[in-house]
């Protein structure tokens, strides 16, 4: 499941503190702005396209499908619906989702294709259940039906990663375990630079209590409706595109079985890719998006 992601690359942090890499200083790090991400950004023109970021990766790592989707001839609005919702009262999927929803109506966005990775998947479906003239499709990459938000492996990560951050070498340890991590679960893991993992890493290393804190309200927040209830809201086009490749983390079969109980859903697997499909196939999503417009414009 989505969830065990961050327990699988962090869990062990504790023991590795003990081996001599860890008791060495931490690498200095290069200076970046402190400006915090802007948890919005909107450009380009034409079909409106919603790109939501999971818990890895922020709204940076979704810059380069952006990219070629405006080049495409679409309006892009990427939403970092944790960042967006840090302040609001309400972090179940059904609180993110009307967030994102008041934050697309104010860009003016209607029947948008909302492209959703991982844990993100939780909001786009709530979106579509509860925005029905903010969403026509949803392709979600890697991921199903969410119950909820809360994860007892991700909250114990957490805790364990804001320890380890405290040790000398700790940092270091993190970014280089959760790299290993992101690699473990690609299929070809020849996307993940050094720089890319930075921007992957270096945001959870450098707001730290911040995450901690979101982590903890997401697992203490309740959804307000059963699956029962809001699943037959779904009117949206759902797409899903699975990894092929052998990943510990991802859609699971309960996940992908629940999504594929909201009609006309299609379920999609990547040949070689693992979890990070719109890294190690961007041409795939890419597709998937113009084929939703090819559709809307069929007689």
């Amino acid at each position: 499941m989505i969830p065990a992601r961050t327990s699988l690359v962090l869990l062990s942090l504790m023991a590795a503190l003990h081996s001599d890499a860890a008791l060495e200083s931490a690498h200095a790090r290069a200076p970046r702005d402190a400006a915090a991400p802007t948890p919005v950004i909107a450009r380009g023109n034409g079909p409106a396209v919603v790109l939501l970021n999971g818990l890895l990766g922020g709204t940076a790592r979704l810059e380069p499908l952006a990219d070629r989707l405006v080049s495409e001839g679409f309006r892009v609005v990427i939403v970092d619906a944790y960042r967006l919702a840090a302040d609001a009262p309400d972090v179940s999927f059904h609180g993110l989702a009307n967030t994102v929803a008041s934050a697309l109506r104010r860009e003016r966005v209607q029947g948008a294709v909302v492209v959703a990775h991982a844990h993100a998947a939780g909001v786009a479906l709530r979106l579509a259940a509860n925005a029905p003239d903010l969403t026509t499709d949803v392709l979600l990459l890697d991921a199903g039906v969410l119950a909820s938000t809360r994860s007892v492996g991700v909250t114990r990560a957490m805790r364990i990663a804001s320890i380890v951050a405290r040790f000398p070498g700790g940092p270091s340890l993190i970014r280089s375990r959760l790299a290993a991590g992101i690699r473990a679960n690609s299929g070809d893991p020849s996307w993940l630079t050094d720089s890319v993992a930075r921007v992957y890493t270096d945001p959870l290393l450098d707001e730290l209590p911040a995450v901690a804190k979101m982590v903890a309200r997401l697992a203490d927040a309740h959804e307000p409706e059963p699956m029962e209830q809001w699943m037959p809201r779904v009117r949206a086009s759902v797409t899903v595109l699975v990894g092929g490749a052998p990943h510990a983390i991802g859609a699971s079969a309960d996940e992908l079985s629940l999504v594929r109980r909201i009609p006309g859903t299609r379920v999609q697997q990547v040949r070689g890719v693992g979890h990070f499909v719109h890294e190690e196939a961007p041409d795939v999503v890419l597709g998937s998006v113009l084929a939703t417009r090819a559709r809307r414009t069929q007689p």
